[in-house]
């Protein structure tokens, strides 16, 4: 029975271990907003699905919002309709000044998926550098790190550098894409 066993299915059975998917709400827009396509939620989860066959998969987005514009709150509740879990962060704080925050909140979710025990990888939908500095406290608990950038002018290349692999959303699946 064993032998009819690939060694990557025995070694990480998939009912064992949980894929994360976090997207940058932010950077996926500004990145996609500069060639004139929009991400298809719904769609780039079943090309993720794809790369992890019969793995669980949990969604999470996280982003700073106008919660005064009409479509943004709209963007919001499809993404949710979708089984996205959101955490949307408002645009300006305060003092009026714009919101840099939600990163935070990337990160927050990105340590507390590898620290779970059983997430296996987590997907970062970014292009954003900034993330890979988290990249080795993720590999402290085993946890492999997928990113899919928007576009190619938007991917750092820090990440590009500290990844285990990385898809950049027109050339990998453009399937994905929706125009404006």
């Amino acid at each position: 029975m064993l032998a009819n066993l690939s060694p990557l299915r025995f070694v990480f059975p998939s009912h064992f271990y949980t894929v994360e998917v976090i997207a940058d709400m932010n950077n996926i827009y500004g990145g996609l907003k500069g060639i004139g396509m929009r991400l298809d939620y719904e769609h780039i989860v079943r090309r993720i699905q794809g790369l992890f066959p019969n793995a669980p998969i949990g969604l999470r987005a996280f982003g700073a919002l106008d919660f005064n514009d009409e479509g943004a709150i709209r963007f919001i509740q499809r993404v949710e309709h979708l089984g996205w879990d959101t955490y949307p962060v408002p645009l300006v704080n305060k003092k009026g000044q714009k919101n840099s925050d939600q990163d935070v909140i990337g990160v927050a979710l990105m340590v507390a998926a590898a620290r779970s025990g059983d997430t296996r990888a987590i997907v970062l939908i970014t292009g954003d550098g900034d993330f890979a500095l988290y990249f080795p406290l993720l590999r402290r608990d085993k946890v492999d790190v997928v990113v899919i950038a928007p576009s190619r002018k938007a991917l750092s290349r820090l990440l590009l550098e500290s990844a285990d692999r990385v898809f950049v959303l027109p050339e990998w699946a453009p399937d994905c894409l929706r125009r404006y």
